[in-house]
């Protein structure tokens, strides 16, 4: 006779910790700008002054530095496969002389534009890039940088660039 299943449920938590509130508003902010702002996807907006500010200082930088941003994507050569090395790599390289709100708009530019070129080019990965912007804004270093800046509802980041 065979023993008897135990039914069980997991508990998801463990080896889990809480997301903090800038980690939760980094990832809403991803979500936000990639899906809505760059892809047009109207149910991923986030209707915060957040993501406003990050959607129209993002436009800017964008507009300003549009020949630059997309010809990135075609000179990275990026592909599946490589995608998510080439993203690191190029958010190390932003990131190297120190943080700041600009480049951390910058980086959500970057992501966005990574994740159209993949839609475009029918590279099935912009939940990945999604994933990829979210996890590295989450980093301990970011998370506590954006903390001591007043965290992401702070003047600093809402009047950026005012």
């Amino acid at each position: 006779m065979a023993p008897a299943e135990a039914s069980h449920t997991p508990n998801i938590s463990v080896g889990r910790r809480m997301k903090s509130q800038e980690e939760k508003i980094a990832h809403d902010l991803a979500d936000d700008y990639i899906y809505f702002a760059k892809l047009g996807k109207e149910t991923y907006r986030v209707n915060t002054k957040v993501a406003a500010t990050l959607r129209k200082i993002g436009s800017e930088i964008e507009t300003r530095h549009e020949a630059l941003l997309k010809n990135m994507c075609n000179k990275l050569d990026i592909r599946a496969s490589t995608a998510e090395i080439t993203f690191r790599t190029v958010a190390d390289e932003i990131f190297s002389t120190g943080i700041n709100w600009g480049r951390i708009v910058v980086l959500y530019c970057f992501a966005a534009e990574v994740a159209s070129f993949c839609n475009r080019q029918e590279i099935d990965i912009v939940h990945d890039v999604v994933r990829w912007l979210s996890e590295y804004i989450c980093q301990r270093t970011f998370t506590e940088w954006i903390r001591k800046a007043g965290g992401w509802v702070s003047r600093k980041f809402l009047n950026l660039f005012a």
